[in-house]
């Protein structure tokens, strides 16, 4: 039997937002369970959203029978009349429940930067030929040289690995499709550069 007990909120990250592409009042969230791929989180979902300024501009219903650990879930949400989704950073209230009937609600943050710079720790990094449709470079000071990122489309599916080697790492986009992508340092996961493939 597949037990949610060794899964804890830690394990989870809210990785992206988007509009439903038929829907313009309802929006899917990207959760990414990094527990083991045995583990399950039972009956999860979004129960609501929150922008900037704490106003909860979005609800959702149980959606799913579970999450597996080491992957990624997009969870529907229905927009309320209040706030503004559009408000960085946002906050959902995840929910999912142990096989023994407890819940536990698991508040993750996403912040997508609409600058192509962000700090970790006050030490910047930022991106330059963004729009791209070939590279993009990732421009780090250089206490961040040898800090891992990871690259996730629109969708929250993981795309790309690497590891900061130089103060400009060159990030390879040519085998990707047109559209926008999310750039994470694996030690700050709940801010991401965003990457646009022209």
């Amino acid at each position: 039997m597949l037990e949610a007990q060794n899964i804890t909120c830690a394990n989870f990250s809210l990785l992206s937002s988007q509009q439903d592409t038929s829907n313009a009042n309802s929006y899917w969230f990207n959760v990414q369970n990094t527990a083991k791929a045995s583990d399950m989180a039972n009956y999860p979902y979004v129960s609501a959203v929150l922008d900037c300024n704490g106003d909860t501009v979005a609800k959702g219903n149980m959606y799913y029978f579970g999450q597996f650990g080491q992957t990624t879930q997009a969870y529907p949400v229905t927009l309320t009349s209040k706030g503004n989704i559009n408000c960085y950073p946002q906050t959902i209230l995840f929910v999912f429940n142990y096989n023994d009937g407890r819940k536990d609600t698991c508040k993750l943050s996403f912040n997508a930067s609409s600058s192509n710079a962000f700090d970790v720790n006050q030490k910047c990094i930022s991106l330059s030929n963004n729009p791209a449709q070939s590279s993009v470079n990732i421009l780090a000071q250089p206490d961040l040289i040898g800090e891992a990122y990871t690259v996730f489309d629109a969708l929250g599916q993981l795309i790309s690995r690497g590891i900061l080697t130089a103060e400009i790492s060159k990030l390879d986009m040519t085998s990707l499709s047109s559209g926008l992508y999310y750039l994470f340092l694996n030690k700050s996961p709940n801010h991401a550069l965003k990457l646009i493939k022209e």
